[in-house]
């Protein structure tokens, strides 16, 4: 006997409700698959989730298969609810569209919206267990999906396009990836700004993170090599230029590595490399697949007139990257006197010095150091005694030399020191 709940059997009921969570379950699982990126699903199965496996390597038959289960229990269920609003109201055209209505208002609800938001917010967690569901369906949908699929590339490819193509990210979106990973706490902050430098070396010219001409230690081809190696102790530079008649003729390198096995008395000239050049304007990530595809570590960097601006080793970008490395007895650049006020070498950038002391500093394409932003804002070489007040902090020139400033104090004002916008800059000349 066929039990009933008013005029509609309990079987009519209890094959709307297992279509409905049909519709549920295979709605949720194509949110939850398609919003896990390529990259992502791949770190979910080197995790061990392994029912991944069959949507990674086969994502249009599987997403085939949930359209094609998901098509046949909505319509099973759209026949089903148009059968109960029939079995409610005969012969009643008004109440029969008023059931329908709320039918169909319940089919989507909770056999779309509802298990789609759901399963894309926890889509990591959902999708490697809905498979378990799903790869028995796609074996039995197979014959089907197989025929659908053919046909969809068929139809794709008479258009021109390609189903393999795989649209690339772009950094925008990485840097938006990078945040949200950071929010929600997959990502630390440390990591997320190493990304980040590495993503903005595109936007960084060689100039700023070379080592300036003024500060070059170099040798003449008549060097010897006692001398190269008492130079290599008394400064720890392991590349040396070598120059012809002047600075702006470097005309090779020597690598200290290169001459620890020669014998005594060898000269530069005989020692060094070729050297190569570059641009200051060239970008870094261009240099740097430069090094890497030449095998190369160190250049020679040019100006526009062809002279010498400086020279740039894989240190050098590796220090844009992850901050400035010190060897052990190398003298810090930022050395702390109390919690407002700091002692600082003049030489230190910009973007170092803001990340020693918690704060963003207004960029320039002018300069790269604090000792290029004391000239830019004195317009003269600095001397000791100068004052410039750049938004919160006063940088007071304690040491100079000939061409630039050496020794820097810098000092937080308090609220009472401070006047007009916090932004602006202020330049107190000495004498």
């Amino acid at each position: 006997m066929e039990l009933t709940i008013g005029v509609v059997s309990l079987n009519e009921v209890v094959t709307l409700f297992i279509c409905l969570m049909g519709s549920a379950l295979f709605s949720g699982s194509e949110n939850a698959l398609v919003s896990l990126s390529e990259a992502k699903t791949k770190t979910l199965i080197d995790e061990g989730r392994t029912t991944l496996k069959l949507w990674y390597q086969q994502r249009l038959r599987v997403l085939t298969a949930i359209l094609v289960a998901n098509n046949i229990v909505n319509i099973m269920a759209s026949a089903m609810a148009g059968a109960i609003a029939q079995r409610i109201s005969p012969g009643s055209p008004q109440i029969l569209g008023v059931t329908v209505g709320i039918l169909t208002l319940i089919v989507l609800v909770f056999g779309e919206i509802t298990p789609k938001a759901f399963a894309q917010a926890h889509a990591s967690r959902l999708a490697p267990r809905l498979m378990y569901i799903l790869i028995p369906v796609y074996y039995i949908l197979y014959p089907v999906t197989r025929v659908l699929e053919g046909t969809t590339r068929k139809i794709i490819n008479l258009g021109g396009w390609d189903l393999n193509t795989v649209e690339s990210v772009t950094e925008a979106e990485l840097e938006h990836l990078i945040a949200q990973s950071q929010q929600s706490g997959d990502l630390d902050a440390h990591a997320g700004q190493l990304i980040n430098q590495v993503l903005d070396l595109d936007e960084k010219a060689v100039r700023e993170a070379m080592t300036p001409r003024t500060e070059l230690v170099t040798v003449t081809g008549e060097t010897s090599r006692e001398d190269i190696l008492a130079l290599y102790a008394d400064e720890g530079h392991s590349r040396l230029p070598v120059v012809g008649k002047d600075i702006d003729d470097i005309v090779g390198v020597v690598f200290i590595r290169d001459i620890i096995r020669k014998p005594e008395g060898a000269k530069a000239e005989d020692l060094m490399r070729k050297s190569v050049f570059v641009s200051e304007l060239q970008r870094v990530d261009a240099l740097l697949r430069e090094f890497q595809l030449n095998r190369q570590r160190f250049a020679v960097v040019t100006d526009e007139y062809g002279g010498t601006a400086g020279c740039i080793g894989m240190e050098d970008i590796l220090e844009m990257i992850v901050g400035e490395i010190r060897d052990e007895d190398e003298e810090e650049s930022v050395i702390v006197v109390s919690p407002d006020c700091w002692e600082v070498d003049a030489k230190t950038k910009m973007n170092d010095l803001g990340d020693k002391l918690g704060h963003d500093f207004p960029d320039s394409e002018e300069y790269d150091s604090l000792a290029g932003l004391l000239i830019t804002q004195l317009d003269r070489i600095p001397e000791v005694g100068d004052v410039v007040t750049v938004d919160v902090f006063e940088f007071i020139v304690e040491e100079t030399d000939e061409t630039r400033a050496v020794r820097v104090k810098i000092r937080r004002m308090d609220e009472q020191e401070m006047t007009g916008e916090t932004t602006a800059i202020e330049v107190s000349q000495s004498g």
